[in-house]
């Protein structure tokens, strides 16, 4: 899978999100944490950016 990490400059706190393109938006999934693995899964939280193409 593709991390793009996101750091927040105040607080300096990090997520990990999985990012797709598709159809013109390119979407950021939150990874989460598994509480009993402590594997990271694709969680609910989601950030959609609509492009926009011009030349």
């Amino acid at each position: 899978m593709d991390v793009i990490t996101l750091i927040n400059s105040q607080s300096k706190e990090h997520r990990q999100f999985n990012w797709k393109f598709e159809n013109e938006e390119l979407t950021l999934t939150e990874f989460i944490q598994d509480g009993k693995t402590n594997n990271f899964l694709l969680g609910n939280n989601k950030i959609v950016f609509k492009l926009k193409i011009t030349k």
